[in-house]
């Protein structure tokens, strides 16, 4: 198995300087002059052209290494085996990348061109590099703005069976122009992909010039291995900077639930405290992560909606809860309504593993554990909810009317109700902590998407105290549940769905 290298570390902000830029006129009042770094390096922005140069090891000109003007570029030529893939092809590793600009994509984070370097089907210690001028005895700071896509699939929007691609900046005080130097101080290494991510760093000079780097490192040579480089800076401190403190982020432990009896019945919560609400009476969803993909998320008539765009295309837009998910007791409720019903679906999910965006392919299991404890499907031919992976309400296919919904947890019990009726109970040691709505999943085959809307979101902990009575005697206590879910004996106008085994599947129905 692979030893896969997670760098999850942003770059440190810290450093200080000299040279400032003041703007001001005749009638502006001394109190609004703003002192503005000037930026030392030549063409930072990477507008301009992206001349073929001479390769650093043979001295051949190479039509395929076009790097922006100002900067020279550099990369490691040792064709070796890692010692964590001793069986490689040694040309896959450590190859020279091939340099060239990228212009009108959104791999450009402003303007309408940034600096590309990739290899295929290979890996790279590569990257580029500019001397600069700057004042003796300085701190200076570096940065840049980048995005890496690393991936064994042509799905340019996002990375999958990524090659674990490490990005890092260096700042060599004494001006070097060898990438193998001491001097170079390189920042920490971060491998975060599909995203820009600002790198920064900062350095002491006593000289009167430095150098600055840029390194792409992916671990793994997967097909398609490149970064995106863009707004470039470098500016003298007026002072020492103070290091930046780094938040450790740490998991929060769970205790796993007694098991509960036959015929035990949670309490039920006295008092309900609100944690989180959202209304959707504002056109700014600031609580919420999104990605559109063709289409669109935004407040329509007071509700969250997904919508396709004017086209088909392979992927429907993707909104999820950024709020925290508190421990105790849970209630939450909702309101939803689709529209524009096809045979591609969209969910609405509530999952035990927090979700940030991650989409998978038609084929693949979905991201795991982001609808395990509610899922709520709708496209043309069927609609349904299950409940810890098992139906417990059905709708008309079809149906575009407006449904509410409440999830409770009691204890380590589930109890969902739809319309205002309770539909199904269920025992787990699963906690929510995420709430998506659309479609996670990217199609081979093109279409329009059923179109969903959320509303009234809102997130309740239980704050009222309650009386716990033991729960029997130890040895009638069941061993530890896997979930299970009951379903209530339906109405006499409604028979109830028949349960369904869940299994780890593909949504290519979606």
């Amino acid at each position: 198995m692979r030893h896969r290298i997670a760098v999850l570390v942003v770059c440190l902000l810290a450093l200080a300087a000299l040279g400032h830029l003041s703007t001001a006129t005749a009638s502006t009042p001394p109190w609004l002059v703003v002192d503005q770094p000037a930026n030392l390096l030549a063409n930072p922005d990477f507008e301009g052209d992206f001349p073929a140069r001479h390769d650093p090891y043979t001295g051949v000109w190479a039509g395929e290494l076009g790097v922006a003007e100002e900067w020279d570029l550099w990369y490691v030529n040792d064709h070796s085996c890692p010692p964590y893939d001793p069986g490689c092809d040694p040309l896959s590793y450590n190859r020279r990348p091939e340099y060239k600009g990228e212009e009108g994509t959104f791999r450009v984070a402003s303007g309408k061109k940034s600096q590309k370097f990739f290899t295929s089907n290979g890996t790279h210690q590569a990257g580029f590099f500019q001397t600069v001028e700057v004042p003796p005895n300085s701190w200076v700071r570096f940065s840049i703005w980048v995005m890496a896509w690393s991936s064994d699939e042509d799905v340019p929007e996002h990375s999958f069976k990524d090659g674990d691609y490490a990005l890092s900046i260096g700042i060599d005080p004494t001006g070097g122009t060898d990438w193998r130097s001491e001097h170079i101080i390189w920042g920490p290494e971060t491998t975060r992909h599909d995203e820009w991510v600002h790198l920064t760093l900062d350095a002491y000079t006593e000289s009167g010039q430095v150098s600055v780097w840029t390194r792409g490192a992916p671990v793994w040579p997967v097909k398609h291995n490149d970064s995106y480089w863009d707004d470039a800076s470098l500016i003298v401190l007026s002072s020492q900077p103070q290091p930046t403190p780094t938040d450790t982020p740490t998991s929060t432990p769970y205790p796993t639930p007694e098991p509960t009896p036959d015929g035990y019945e949670p309490p039920a919560c006295d008092e309900w405290r609100t944690v989180w609400a959202d209304a959707f009476d504002q056109p700014a969803l600031t609580s919420w992560g999104q990605d559109p993909a063709a289409g669109r998320v935004a407040v329509e008539s007071g509700a969250m909606w997904l919508r396709n765009g004017a086209s088909a295309y392979k992927a429907f837009p993707l909104a999820w809860s950024e709020h925290l998910w508190p421990g105790g007791d849970l209630r939450l409720s909702f309101r939803f309504a689709y529209d524009n019903l096809t045979g591609y679906g969209s969910t609405i999910g509530v999952g035990s593993q927090s979700y940030d965006g991650e989409r998978s392919l038609a084929g693949s299991p979905d991201p795991y554990g982001i609808e395990d404890i509610l899922s709520i499907h709708h496209r043309e031919s069927s609609f349904y909810i299950r409940l810890l992976g098992k139906t417990v309400w059905t709708g008309t296919p079809g149906d575009e009317s407006w449904h509410s919904v409440q999830l409770e947890l009691r204890e380590s019990t589930y109890i969902l109700t739809v319309d205002g009726t309770e539909v199904g109970r269920g025992v787990s040691y699963w906690r929510p902590r995420s709430l998506y709505v659309g479609n996670p999943v990217i199609t081979w085959i093109w279409g329009k998407w059923s179109e969903v809307a959320l509303d009234d979101v809102q997130l309740e902990q239980c704050g009222g105290s309650h009386l716990h009575l033991p729960l029997v005697m130890r040895e009638h206590l069941m061993p530890e549940p896997s979930p299970e879910t009951t379903i209530p004996p339906a109405p006499a106008n409604e028979q109830p769905a028949p349960a369904e085994t869940p299994i780890s599947r593909p949504r290519a129905d979606r």
